[in-house]
């Protein structure tokens, strides 16, 4: 069946729309539909990259790790892994900090809330943050024994780095989202 719509004339001085106006009205036009894709659903372009970017360095990183070198993989190939390892991570967490923020999905926020409990994220920030320390430990008393200079670097320092900035990102991830998850609950019992 047909709906008869009925369009409403704009009061005096709001534009309904954009109205073109030179070469650079469609530029502008594109550029503001960007910024509300960008600042109202971030998701869409944080967290399958990020997922990707995740998992091809935790497979860089293992493989160098294991392999020592490998082809064209060597300790360089291993920053490479720990820099997509970190920049996936961030991503992963920016993306789900923006899905919790506006709560448009709630039964997608109450599994966020039940897996991302403050208990589980500061033990697991504590746990790898520790682990990298203990790690790292090692690489600190050679360093400082060899009159703190080396002619290489450990593959297994850098894991332990990469464990002790992945903590701390678990830990302080855990802080903002559950400020967030604190500050909607406020909201929705005040309506």
């Amino acid at each position: 069946a047909e709906v008869p719509i009925r369009f409403y004339k704009d009061r005096s001085g709001r534009v309904s729309h954009h109205k073109r106006r030179g070469w650079f009205s469609p530029w502008q036009a594109a550029w503001i539909n960007l910024k509300v894709m960008f600042v109202y659903t971030p998701s869409f372009f944080l967290m399958f990259p990020g997922v990707v970017s995740f998992l091809l360095g935790l497979l860089l990183l293992v493989a160098v790790l294991v392999r020592g070198q490998i082809f064209f993989l060597t300790i360089h190939g291993m920053l490479l892994g720990i820099t997509l390892t970190i920049l996936g991570y961030s991503a992963m967490q920016m993306a789900i900090l923006s899905r919790i923020v506006y709560d448009f999905d709630p039964q997608g926020t109450a599994k966020y809330k039940k897996f991302f409990s403050y208990n589980n994220g500061v033990i697991l920030g504590a746990l790898l943050s520790l682990t990298g320390l203990a790690i790292l430990s090692e690489f600190v008393l050679t360093y400082i024994k060899s009159g703190f200079f080396l002619k290489e670097i450990s593959r297994f320092a850098l894991l332990g780095l990469l464990m002790v900035i992945v903590g701390f990102q678990t830990f302080t991830f855990t802080l903002v989202f559950q400020m967030i998850i604190n500050r909607n609950r406020g909201i929705s019992s005040k309506k």
